[in-house]
């Protein structure tokens, strides 16, 4: 900001600031990882008490679907922060969630823009949007991912999730979705694909005559997301109906607190044609 702030007052000046790199806590130059363009954007508007911030990608906006996977999929003209984190945090890749929290904490509008498409409006993710009719607005899908759960009777279940959570820690796996067995006999965690293995021969550290650790690959992640789900009820049964009809057998399930999301777990060769059945089931392509 002390660097930045004077140059703003000088006429016919803009200030091109590098994106990606920072230093460390040492002074050593580093890189800030996927999405760092980016979030060295909302911290600079953070920062000077920007208006706005404008994120130029490859695409026009933020979709109901990856195109990719969903070919009728649509633009999303403005979508909530938490909307938008929990669409990247389930698959999403234009924006990392990290990203919006230093222009949540100042209530920033961000705008996804175009690069071959400078002149459209882009999607807007801001607080609050003015559309929540639709009770789903968009899906998102980890094709790649795995299942590290952990069995036994008799044991002290918050000690055995304070556990696991060190380990994966400390072996720097991230955690997609976590759920628990009512009976608090099983804990299921759901990680990427690339991380499954480091994370199944950490976790098998904790086996005895008690506990016992088991794997399942070749899983798919998917999210549903959008802030009208939030006191609407039999959103999870049009889903589930919808899959089950189908022939989909849902393995996991798990919601926020918040209803912002409902996000489940099928087999990897299910996945996209679940993606495709959930997003046809809420008209998102129409």
């Amino acid at each position: 900001k002390n660097r930045i702030e004077p140059l703003l007052r000088i006429k016919k000046t803009v200030p091109v600031v590098t994106g990606f790199i920072g230093c460390s806590d040492d002074g050593s130059i580093t890189t800030l990882g996927r999405g760092g363009s980016d979030y060295t954007a909302t911290i600079l508007a953070s920062a000077l008490d920007a208006d706005e911030v404008w994120l130029w990608k490859e695409v026009d906006g933020i979709m109901t679907c990856d195109p990719k996977f969903v070919p009728n999929a649509k633009f999303i003209p403005q979508i909530s922060y938490q909307e938008a984190m929990e669409l990247s945090h389930f698959g999403a890749k234009i924006l990392h969630p990290l990203a919006l929290i230093p222009v949540m904490r100042k209530n920033i509008p961000v705008r996804i823009k175009s690069v071959f498409n400078p002149d459209s409006e882009g999607t807007v993710i801001c607080a609050d949007t003015k559309e929540k009719k639709d009770v789903v607005k968009a899906l998102s899908i980890i094709p790649k991912a795995g299942i590290v759960s952990i069995s036994g009777a008799g044991f002290d279940f918050a000690e055995i999730m304070t556990d696991v959570f060190r380990i994966l820690s400390e072996e720097k796996v991230g955690v997609i979705m976590v759920a628990q067995s009512s009976s608090e006999l099983s804990l299921s965690i759901v990680v990427d694909a690339r991380d499954l293995e480091r994370a199944y021969k950490a976790l098998k550290s904790m086996e005895n005559g008690i506990i016992k650790v088991n794997k399942i690959e070749n899983v798919s992640v998917i999210g549903a997301v959008g802030a009208g789900m939030a006191g609407t009820p039999g959103v999870a049964g049009k889903i589930f109906s919808a899959l089950g009809r189908n022939g989909i057998n849902v393995m996991m399930i798990s919601q926020s607190c918040s209803e912002y999301n409902i996000s489940f777990v099928v087999k990897s060769e299910d996945g996209i044609n679940a993606v495709r059945i959930i997003h046809d089931e809420f008209g998102l392509g129409n």
